[in-house]
């Protein structure tokens, strides 16, 4: 290329760039950086800066300043022009300041106006909240856009001047920043008050960072999260994180962090000031065993599981048990806190018990924090064993440990959310944990028998009777709530029949009889149940799952750790009148993989099939130095899982 040429086309660069001096100060020298480097290869959009300062004011109230700068890479990114930010609502949190800018690549400024800010409650199907979500969106935001928000927030939480920030994002960011400020502007110095920083798993994701203790930390490459991967652990055990506390000896109207004794003293006091020994209006019982099993019976028939939080404070605090009973609904902590109530009348000493399921587990050497906890459940002190599989003997004595928002599990089970995890019981003294005993963990199951015919075009018109163990496809719990409409939609969603396809539940067990599997009758019509695939007729059992999607799109190289399976059981078996005869490409089969262990059995009479087909489930994890590893056997069992399938359920005419 000509020297002329280069001179023209550098001078038609420098003349058409953006004027970084129309951006706020912090947003200008954040883009003047960046522009010296190159974006990362395949970003959406590239977070140049984001910036947090954190500081205390005193009384629990938290203040936070946050800035943040995005180069708009694509199209798709485009989507970094929407900025949100969630709080409890109330007097708990406030947004003080939101503002915004969006520098285009014509050099145009479209500045965020008031308008532009919407605040909605956070409510879902399940909660109703006073929850709050204050979303903004820039204008005219397009690809080469820099885009800018500022934003202050005053934070006063119920569990104090504790917060939790996930460094990773959807984008990488060339520059991740969180300081905790204490002496200047609109910061306010408070001596006697400790701050902590406390970070983890940082590794393998986080290469460059400068870490000082109580102070700061700031993040250099912080690459974005992976997209598109399957069987992925639940983000606090594996993604870097960044805890703030702020122990002020002043503050005595939340939780104390400082040690895990006190976190569990003040768990205690909150629920004993809810809890005064007393029953329902009505109940009677006898103490002991036989009183327990009654009240947790009553709780079931009686109580709804539901969210409701009117204040902020209600994400953590118990209603009183008579609120319980006479609203006949509450949540984990108001659930547990009506079975103290009513096992201390009838004489026994129990405590709330802090549990995680669902969202991750907890580990070992995690930081003090009240947040590491989602749910609540009640540990019972025991004088002698009741030989129930949920006692658990520890230092401070013999506990039942009993989950009460699970209306479907016996006493002294406890459903499967609670594998392999741990309680923090608080009592008066401090707090212990105890090891959930796998003996007491409900093993989901589901048990099929279809009894019918094949008609004309492979119709199949029959009976179909599930037996349900621990709640394993809701049909108990929706039976249970929401009565036979509920019911005949969670079958329907079993049996996913086609629309021309036809069911009717002619019986249903009692939800409540937890002694005994659930049992649902349902004659069922299949237009081409048994249907001819070139020169073979196949079928698919009904309720045993099919092969997955594959967790990783093939080429690409996998970055999470692999956490796959579920402890289950199925069984499907069949007997059906054929017109005519039909050998089974599988007489017998069976397969065993790291994540299941399968039996088949096909057998041909005269006009008849009888179907076996039994499915154990597992689980199983590769941890970062492993994750390929478990790509693979993920892909190869979900093939040997299909053939199994289609040999299983492929029969070619003719006698065997």
């Amino acid at each position: 290329m000509r020297p002329a040429l280069l001179l023209l086309l550098a001078t038609g660069a420098v003349l058409g760039a953006q004027d970084f001096g129309r951006l706020p100060d912090w947003a200008r020298a954040a883009a003047q950086e960046a522009a010296k480097e190159t974006p990362p290869a395949g970003a959406e959009a590239w977070v140049l800066l984001e910036r947090t300062e954190i500081a205390y004011a005193g009384v629990g109230e938290i203040r936070k300043r946050h800035q943040r700068l995005v180069q708009v890479l694509t199209e798709k990114g485009t989507e970094a022009g929407v900025h949100a930010i969630h709080g409890l609502g109330g007097k708990a949190s406030r947004v003080k300041k939101l503002k915004g800018w969006n520098l285009r690549p014509d050099g145009e400024l479209v500045k965020l106006d008031q308008d532009e800010i919407v605040t909605v409650d956070s409510d879902s199907g399940s909660e109703l909240s006073t929850g709050l979500l204050t979303g903004a969106v820039l204008n005219r935001v397009v690809r080469g856009s820099f885009v800018a928000f500022e934003s202050q927030e005053v934070i006063r939480h119920p569990l104090g001047a504790v917060a939790m920030d996930l460094v990773m994002e959807a984008y990488p960011i060339r520059r991740w920043e969180l300081t905790l400020a204490k002496k200047e502007g609109w910061f306010t110095d408070l001596k006697a008050v400790e701050t902590r920083i406390t970070t983890r798993h940082f590794e393998p994701w986080i290469a460059q960072a400068e870490i000082l203790p109580g102070q700061s930390v700031r993040i250099a490459n912080v690459p974005g999260l992976p997209q598109k991967e399957g069987a992925v652990p639940p983000w606090r055990n594996v993604l870097p994180q960044v805890s703030v506390a702020f122990l002020d000896p002043a503050l005595a109207s939340a939780p104390s962090v400082a040690t895990w004794d006190t976190l569990a003293t003040w768990f205690h006091g909150v629920y004993m000031a809810k809890c005064a020994p007393s029953l329902p209006t009505g109940f009677q019982a006898q103490g002991g065993q036989p009183g327990l099993a009654a009240l947790v019976a009553w709780m079931a028939r009686e109580l709804r599981y539901r969210q409701v939080y009117l204040s902020p404070e209600r994400g953590w605090i118990p209603e009183a048990a008579q609120e319980v009973h006479r609203r006949r609904l509450g949540d984990c902590k108001d659930l547990s806190v009506c079975l103290i109530a009513g096992v201390r009348q009838l004489g026994f000493e129990a405590f709330p018990a802090l549990a995680l399921i669902g969202d991750g587990e907890l580990e070992e050497g995690e930081p003090v924090n009240p947040f590491a906890f989602n749910h609540v459940i009640t540990a019972i002190r025991l004088p002698a064993t009741l030989g129930l599989p949920a006692e658990v003997e520890t230092p401070k004595g013999r506990f039942l440990l009993v989950d009460p928002t699970s209306r479907t599990t016996p006493l002294g089970r406890l459903h499967a959310g609670h594998e392999g995890r741990k309680v923090f019981v608080c009592t008066g003294d401090g707090g212990f944990w105890a090891a959930v005993p796998q003996a007491a963990i409900e093993r989901p199951g589901t048990a099929l028998v279809l009894d019918g015919s094949i008609q004309a075009a492979g119709r199949l018109v029959g009976t179909l009777t599930i037996l349900e163990d621990a709640d394993h496809l809701s049909l108990r719990s929706a039976l249970l709530q929401g009565g036979r409409p509920a019911l005949d939609s969670a079958v329907q969603a079993v049996l996913d029949l086609p629309p021309n396809g036809s069911f009717k539940v002619e019986e249903a067990g009692d939800p409540l009889a937890l002694g005994v599997p659930f049992k649902v009758r349902v004659r069922v019509e299949h237009p081409d149940w048994f249907r001819r695939e070139g020169s073979e007729f196949v079928l698919r059992p009904y309720g045993v799952p099919g092969s997955a999607d594959l967790i990783q799109k093939p080429g690409e190289a996998r970055r999470y750790p692999v956490w796959m399976g579920l402890v289950t059981h199925w069984s499907f078996k069949a007997h059906l009148a054929v017109p005519g005869a039909f050998a089974p490409v599988k007489a017998s089969n069976q397969l065993e993989t790291p994540l299941r262990m399968a039996r088949s059995e096909a057998k041909a009479g005269p006009g008849t099939l009888d179907l076996s087909l039994d499915l154990d489930r597992r689980k199983a994890r590769y941890g970062f130095e492993a994750r390929e590893e478990g790509v693979k056997l993920q892909k190869r069992d979900r093939n040997q899982w299909k053939l199994f399938l289609e040999e299983f359920g492929s029969f070619k005419p003719g006698a065997p």
